[in-house]
C-alpha cells in the first residue's frame, strides 16, 4: 500500500505543490497511487499542463523545475481569476495569459518579429496545428484573431502600456488563445506529450530543459 509521502512526492511532480491532508486521506483509505497519478494529471489541465505546453511552444523545450513550478502557479492563479469572473471559457485563461507572460522572451520573438498580425495569425496556428502541406486557417479564423488582437491593443494601451508593447502583448495573448483552443479539443495532439511527461515526472523520469518531445 502507498504511503503518504508518495502521494505527496506525486503531487509536487504534476501540480508542482503539495496537499498533505488529502495525501494523507489517500493513503490510509488504500488508494491505487497510479490511479492517482491519474487523476492529478487531469486536474493539472488548468496549471502544469497549459504551463507545458505554453512554454515548449515558444521557447522550444520544458522550462527548468524551479519556473515550471512558478509558471504552473501562475496558470492555475489565471484559471481561478477567470472562474470567478464568470466568463465562458475559464480554461481557455491560462493559455492566454502565459502567451502574454511569454511575450516578452527570445523565443517569441523569433515567432513574431518582421511579420504582420495576418502572417503571425497564420504562422503560429499553422504551428500549433501542424495540418497537411498547403493548408492553413481560413479566413474567418485569421479575422477572428486579428479581431482578437486589436481588441487586446486598445485594452492594454488604456491601462498604459506603450503602443509597441500593447502590441506585443496583444500577440501574445492571441498565440495563447490559438494554442488553448486546440489543446482543449478532444484528443488533442498538443496534450499527449504533456501528459506523458507529467506521468514521466510522477516516476521521476521526465527531463527538463529539453523539448517536451524528448522528456
Amino acid at each position: 500500500m502507498a504511503q503518504a509521502g508518495e502521494f505527496i512526492a506525486a503531487q509536487k511532480a504534476i501540480l508542482r505543490k503539495d496537499a498533505p491532508a488529502e495525501a494523507a486521506v489517500r493513503a490510509s483509505s488504500g488508494a491505487s497511487i497510479d490511479e492517482y497519478i491519474e487523476e492529478l494529471i487531469e486536474r493539472a489541465a488548468s496549471s502544469t499542463e497549459p504551463a507545458l505546453i505554453m512554454a515548449n511552444a515558444i521557447e522550444g523545450k520544458v522550462p527548468s523545475e524551479e519556473r515550471l513550478t512558478s509558471l504552473a502557479e501562475f496558470a492555475q492563479e489565471q484559471f481561478d481569476h477567470y472562474s470567478a469572473l464568470g466568463v465562458a471559457h475559464p480554461e481557455l485563461g491560462p493559455y492566454e495569459a502565459l502567451g502574454r507572460s511569454l511575450s516578452g522572451t527570445e523565443g517569441f520573438h523569433a515567432q513574431s518579429a518582421g511579420k504582420s498580425d495576418r502572417d503571425f495569425i497564420v504562422s503560429v496556428w499553422t504551428q500549433a496545428n501542424v495540418p497537411s502541406p498547403g493548408t492553413g486557417p481560413s479566413e474567418a479564423v485569421v479575422q477572428h484573431y486579428l479581431t482578437q488582437i486589436l481588441h487586446f491593443q486598445e485594452r492594454y494601451h488604456r491601462i498604459g502600456l506603450s503602443v509597441s508593447d500593447s502590441g506585443n502583448w496583444a500577440r501574445g495573448a492571441v498565440y495563447g488563445q490559438i494554442y488553448g483552443v486546440l489543446a482543449l479539443a478532444k484528443d488533442s495532439h498538443l496534450t499527449s506529450p504533456s501528459k506523458q511527461f507529467l506521468k514521466g515526472a510522477a516516476m521521476g523520469r521526465s527531463r527538463f530543459n529539453a523539448p517536451l518531445l524528448n522528456s
